[in-house]
């Protein structure tokens, strides 16, 4: 990829995968994914306290642009359509014509080529990393400073990832994530977009369904002596949900 570096080459290449991916799930599903991204910008913003990263903004801003949605009501994130509007052209045009995706990939590079240096430098061995900032190592003792809520969204995009979203082994992640969706939405309209996003995975849609909304209506106080005779008697909260102990 000549716009960029091959060590920068794997951000480009997951970020136009994603978009493409989760415009195609959006289609189908617009009311699951705008609740998960909003879900997530409120949970990355929340812990960094709206200090987002220039290439977060320009990510949760170009599903904003694509998808035609005001998902995050942050008006701060208007400062990166110049270049969110660029990218949006450019993967929007001819969205179903697979042949296409090499050159976009490119010219997708091209625009955000300066956003990629900016925000992942190259470091050398020892180097340090800047307040909210990781590193990952590439090859040969070469280190890329990546923000901290970049990792938050994409994990770490200088790996080569599947277009499966969906990771193995997740069941525990994927019921949770279908029982939170379950708490904004009627039952009639859950069961097919969790299925088919692949949420249900004991494939029971009214208890996934029931087990969300009842999150968090019911808390049973359970009060537990703690050993040592000497520490007084706290209640510890369980909810509807949580795990039991054995």
């Amino acid at each position: 990829m000549k716009q960029v570096s091959r060590i920068h080459a794997p951000i480009i290449v997951n970020l136009f995968s994603d978009l493409i991916i989760d415009t195609k799930l959006f289609r189908e599903h617009p009311d699951l994914m705008s609740w998960e991204l909003e879900n997530t910008y409120n949970h990355v913003s929340s812990r960094l306290k709206g200090q987002l990263s220039d290439f977060s903004k320009f990510l949760f801003r170009a599903y904003e642009k694509m998808w035609e949605m005001n998902i995050t009501g942050d008006s701060s994130l208007s400062s990166m359509d110049t270049i969110v509007n660029k990218v949006k052209n450019v993967i929007m045009k001819d969205f179903e014509d697979e042949t296409r995706w090499e050159q976009k990939v490119t010219k997708v590079a091209y625009h955000l080529k300066n956003l990629i240096k900016d925000t992942f430098p190259i470091l050398g061995i020892g180097q340090p990393s800047d307040k909210g900032k990781a590193q990952r190592r590439t090859e040969k003792d070469i280190f890329v400073e990546i923000p901290e809520d970049v990792l938050e969204i994409m994990d770490n995009p200088l790996e080569n990832k599947n277009w499966d979203k969906l990771k193995e082994n997740n069941a525990d992640e994927l019921q949770q994530k279908a029982e939170e969706f379950a708490k904004n939405i009627p039952y009639s309209e859950f069961g097919a977009p969790a299925g088919q996003a692949g949420l249900l995975i004991d494939g029971n849609i009214l208890s996934t369904w029931y087990r969300g909304v009842a999150k968090d209506l019911i808390k049973i106080k359970i009060f537990e002596e703690k050993p040592g005779g000497q520490l007084p008697i706290y209640p510890e909260v369980w909810r509807i949900g949580d795990p039991m102990e054995q």
